[in-house]
């Protein structure tokens, strides 16, 4: 592919069989990065039979390709002005020297798998060997042609990837999840810990309802309303971020399963009718809960962001209350359902009323393999909704997985059009 591609303006990394560039890596690199810089060196190696070197500089008339912030990239102007975390740019300062660099370890990792992509034709189709393709080249140019890319999705989540070898096949795919927003609220509140406060409970048929254990996960939330809950919110989120002050996210996700509080006051604060899954519509009481919590919250850690479950009683944007613009819903639903032309007629109609109320929307599907008896394929209609999405406010996707790769490539064509729909 990359001889292909060549074009008079061109840079010889591998002239037949023989190595005619070297790596050099940004000190204190990451170790995710070392290892993907090891990744260009192996499949190189695969591709042509050449080993090219890793060194500190690039032996006299030799290409130097630089990964991340180099001694000799911090000296250049590289512009990565409004670039995405983990977006990145490939660019040729002079004849001589390849840059490799985005604005966080997790951008240049991908401008790495990109480089090995765009002009070795890899591929990872599925996990493991058989389903990597590196075709066979006893000469690599690449086009000094500079180039620049960030996801059209910021954030990208898949769930039941349960082995190493999946993880770092979609890692190289570009997976990277920077949201958190799943069921959260029993481990915000945890049973052992708030013996001080039975009134955080919520109240079922009448009396006072009370987990048995803190891994009870389903079935109940806490009372929204009760005095203190939003205080006791901010101060256990705050902890959190004061421990890992790297998280970009903290996830304010109900509880699975529904079991939310019948109280006067948290009533009083529902429309009192149905969403369209025919549940109770309680988006705005949750939301008077929320909006206060990440005012507090913001008050000591402004750059954060909060996450949530637009589900079952949360289905629907809210009727009266104004979304905090840090919340990000993650609306639920199987997309495949688009295939038909009224399902995908409200889906759409919905994304566009959480567009509406929320600053950033995030799509929560279930793309499942594993759980069904016969292949289910639908590149063309992922594509389409992709698209749509890309174009009405989602920034951020996740999928229940769980994958069949017996299906061929769906993963991976899922994980591209996340990247970018419109190839």
């Amino acid at each position: 592919m990359a001889a292909s591609c060549a074009s008079a303006a061109s840079i010889t990394l591998v002239g037949e069989g023989r190595p005619q560039a070297a790596i050099i890596l940004q000190p204190g690199a990451s170790e995710p990065l070392a290892e993907a810089v090891e990744e260009i060196r192996s499949l190189t190696r695969r591709a042509s039979g050449a080993e090219l070197p890793l060194a500190e500089e690039a032996p006299e008339g030799t290409i130097a390709i630089h990964i991340g912030r180099t001694p000799a990239v911090e000296a250049l102007v590289v512009d990565l002005g409004g670039l995405d975390a983990d977006g990145f740019v490939i660019e040729f300062p002079d004849p001589q020297t390849i840059v490799i660099l985005g604005p966080s370890d997790w951008g240049t990792e991908f401008g790495i798998y990109e480089f090995l992509e765009r002009y070795l034709g890899v591929r990872w189709l599925v996990p493991g060997e058989s389903g990597t393709y590196v075709p066979e080249m006893a000469t690599i140019t690449v086009p000094d042609e500079p180039v620049r890319e960030e996801p059209a999705f910021f954030s990208r989540k898949y769930f039941g990837l349960r082995h190493p070898g999946q993880q770092l096949w979609a890692r190289r795919n570009r997976l990277h999840s920077r949201v958190e927003f799943h069921h959260q609220l029993y481990i915000l509140f945890p049973p052992s810990e708030m013996q001080e406060h039975p009134e955080f409970f919520p109240i079922h048929d009448g009396e006072r309802f009370f987990p048995t254990a803190d891994h009870y996960n389903s079935g109940w939330q806490p009372c929204l309303t009760a005095p203190g809950i939003v205080d006791v919110a901010v101060e256990r989120i705050c902890r959190f971020f004061d421990e890992q002050p790297e998280a970009e996210s903290y996830s304010l996700g109900v509880t699975d399963s529904g079991g939310h509080c019948q109280c006067e006051n948290c009533r009083a604060l529902d429309p009192g009718r149905k969403n369209m899954v025919n549940r109770d519509h309680l988006t705005d009481r949750y939301l008077t809960w929320a909006n206060a919590v990440v005012e507090g919250v913001l008050e000591k850690h402004p750059d954060k962001w909060f996450g949530f479950l637009a589900y079952s009683e949360i289905f629907e944007p809210p009727d009266r209350v104004k979304m905090h613009p840090r919340l990000i819903p993650y609306m639920t639903y199987d997309r495949m359902q688009w295939i038909d032309p009224e399902a995908r007629a409200a889906a759409e109609e919905l994304t566009r009323r959480w567009a509406e109320a929320a600053s950033t929307v995030g799509w929560y599907d279930y793309i499942y393999g594993a759980a069904y008896l016969v292949p289910r394929l639908y590149p063309h209609a992922m594509g389409e909704y992709y698209r749509f999405a890309a174009e009405n406010g989602v920034r951020g996707h996740t999928a229940e997985a769980y994958p069949n790769f017996g299906e061929g490539p769906k993963l991976y064509v899922s994980l591209k059009l996340q990247w970018d729909p419109y190839q």
